[in-house]
């Protein structure tokens, strides 16, 4: 275990292939609280922070106060814990079966037109 100047702790776990996050949302807002600020003064409530007008995140990123490699952190972060959630949560691995069974038909239909 090294702990480096800044304050954070690197430990060297031979065997350990990746590490997850544990809990809630609450660890991803305290790691990422610039970015949660500037979601939360998004135009629009449902802010994918792509493209849409209005978007604090992007004309932060734009003007260079924010990272595109901190926002895709982000991101990735955001995609494991929804992915997580829906291992954990029978209602949500339900919705996410049902969703791909229809993915799956419009597939065949098409392929069957074809």
């Amino acid at each position: 275990m090294d702990r480096l100047p800044s304050g954070a702790v690197v430990i060297d776990t031979p065997g350990l292939r990746g590490v997850a996050l544990a809990g809630s949302e609450d660890g991803l807002a305290l790691a990422f609280s610039d970015v949660e600020e500037l979601a939360a003064a998004c135009r629009f409530a449902d802010c994918a922070h792509v493209g849409e007008p209005g978007c604090a995140v992007q004309a932060s990123i734009d003007a260079g106060d924010l990272s595109a490699a901190r926002m895709e952190s982000w991101r990735k972060l955001q995609r494991e814990l929804a992915f997580q959630a829906r291992r954990t949560d029978t209602r949500l691995r339900a919705e996410e079966r049902a969703r791909w069974k229809a993915i799956t038909r419009s597939n065949r239909a098409r392929g069957a037109r074809l």
